[in-house]
Formats: C-alpha cells, structure tokens, sequence
C-alpha cells in the first residue's frame, strides 16, 4: 500500500519538474528544447508506469489466489506477459491485466452473491426466535 503512495509522490515530483524543464525550454526559444525535455523525461515516466503496473499484477495475483482465480497462462508466447523495459520483470499485458480484474470481480459477485441468498433465512429465523419468545412470555404471565 505504501509502495503505491509512495510511487505517486514520485510521479508528482517528477511532473512538476517535468513542467519547470518545459517552462525554461520554451522561453529559451531553442528550436528543439521541448522535444529534447521530452525525450528525456518519456524514460521516466514509462519506468514509473512499468512499477505501478508491477504493482498492480501483485495486487491482482493476490486477489485472484484468494479467490481461487486462475491466474493468466505464463508461458511467454501466450501473449499475456511483456517484460518491463525498466525493471526487466515480467508483467502483464494491458489486455490480460483487464481480463484477470474481469474474472476477479465475477469471482466477487458470485461469492457475495452466495452469502445474500442466507439473508433472507437468516432474517427469517430471527423473526421467527422473536415471535417464540413473546409468546413464552406472553404464555409465563
């Protein structure tokens, strides 16, 4: 949890001097300052991107583990992993990171799907255990 906090502050300090170095590219009036700012910061941030999206397949794994989920197949020509240009690990897809949330969430719905269906017998029986003690009081007096 903290590593995501952490990862955003870096992505805000990293805007902000983003924004200052295209500030003083612009007003220096160099006919490709803003595309060598650019060009430099572009690595940045696709390495900041490639953590948070690390971090998010770690979330989903443990999710999907949880919840008894099949993780997306790792074999490398299934096309559901790349390798992060940052940190050289494996990650998922776009796509496949989309469709493990898909199959999360289903897997969510249909477990709390299961514990709505007590709710009502639950419900039931309570009033059902009210009505027997008012009448074994009623009954005693």
């Amino acid at each position: 949890m903290f590593e995501r906090l952490k990862l955003r502050r870096q992505g805000r300090q990293l805007r902000r001097q983003y924004d200052q170095a295209m500030r003083k590219a612009r007003a220096s009036k160099k006919p490709r300052a803003e595309d060598e700012v650019h060009q430099e910061f572009s690595s940045e941030f696709q390495a900041l991107d490639e953590k948070f999206d690390s971090l998010t397949d770690t979330r989903l794994f443990r999710k999907a583990d949880r919840l008894l989920v099949a993780r997306p197949d790792s074999n490398v020509t299934s096309g559901n992993y790349e390798q992060s240009w940052a940190t050289g690990r494996w990650i998922l897809t776009s796509k496949a990171r989309s469709e493990l949330a898909t199959a999360i969430r289903r897997a969510q719905k249909e477990q709390q799907e299961l514990w709505l269906a007590w709710v009502p017998l639950v419900t039931a029986l309570t009033g059902l255990a009210g009505t027997i003690v008012a009448i074994i009081a009623l009954l005693k007096k």
